[in-house]
């Protein structure tokens, strides 16, 4: 885990999500094509075009020459065996109140960075990072932050968002799902067979990715237990403009499951101190 992550992290939320990881005691973590910013994960979705992905294997094969196919299909295979929550280091802002409002019923839930420790066992293993802000994001400069001695470094992938976005704050909580690893889409499937009709590949590693590679459904969400919910969350927070019932109905659910729920945020409360 980066060191340099402040003591405690938070996520703004829906009332229905924040219900959901009471309920099931876990955080559920998300394939990058759930995410909503058409840069998000660069690399993975530049794969999705032609031009793309020929581009992507000529700066592989300029980068790390013999490994350029095992890093091009890595970079494949992970396409869905990675799995990202957002969380951020801002306390809140009118920003991420404003973003993540859900017509002013919005959860922010606060955890002590410690407790990812507690995460960071096998099976699960999340790790968490800062994001990374870029004026200018490209093939490239993707490729060269991700490549460390001719390997692919794959978490780095979701780590680098468009500088417009660094308001956020952002700190990605990453998991892996290698039970996808063994298994294949269409889509990944089709490139392997337009990689072997272009000559890229020779028939026997054709025929071996397709033989240990079964084509089965992939998972598009991993659910991580967290244990103790009263240990992993440290307090809940409402949107300031909620309406005094929707106070109420957290209030009582926070109660129920002893969670520590600080009330409204007081972020546009008016305060008068005197001339």
């Amino acid at each position: 885990m980066n060191d340099t992550i402040k003591d405690y992290i938070y996520r703004f939320m829906s009332f229905e999500s924040f219900v959901d990881m009471v309920q099931r005691k876990a955080l559920a973590f998300f394939l990058h094509d759930k995410w909503e910013d058409p840069f998000e994960s660069f690399i993975l979705k530049t794969m999705k075009l032609k031009e793309g992905r020929q581009e992507i294997l000529r700066i592989l094969k300029e980068m790390t020459q013999d490994l350029a196919m095992e890093n091009f299909e890595k970079i494949l295979k992970f396409y869905t065996v990675v799995f990202s929550q957002s969380w951020t280091e801002c306390k809140e802002s009118d920003a991420l109140w404003r973003i993540y409002s859900h017509n002013n019923m919005s959860i922010r839930t606060e955890i002590r960075t410690t407790n990812i420790l507690n995460l960071f066992q096998e099976p699960t293993r999340v790790t968490a990072h800062k994001m990374q802000y870029s004026n200018t994001i490209s093939i490239k400069s993707q490729l060269k932050d991700i490549i460390d001695d001719d390997k692919i470094k794959i978490e780095k992938i979701f780590l680098t968002k468009r500088k417009e976005f660094s308001h956020e704050k952002e700190i990605r909580l990453v998991t892996l799902d290698l039970l996808n690893y063994s298994k294949q889409t269409p889509f990944q499937r089709d490139i392997m067979k337009e990689l072997f009709e272009e000559g890229e590949i020779e028939e026997e590693y054709y025929k071996t990715y397709t033989q240990f590679n079964s084509s089965r459904k992939i998972s598009d969400v991993k659910y991580v237990s967290y244990g103790d919910i009263t240990e992993f969350i440290s307090s809940v927070m409402l949107h300031p403009l909620a309406p005094n019932w929707c106070d109420e109905t957290v209030r009582t659910f926070c109660k129920n499951n002893n969670l520590n729920y600080i009330g409204k945020s007081k972020l546009y409360q008016f305060n008068y101190d005197g001339p």
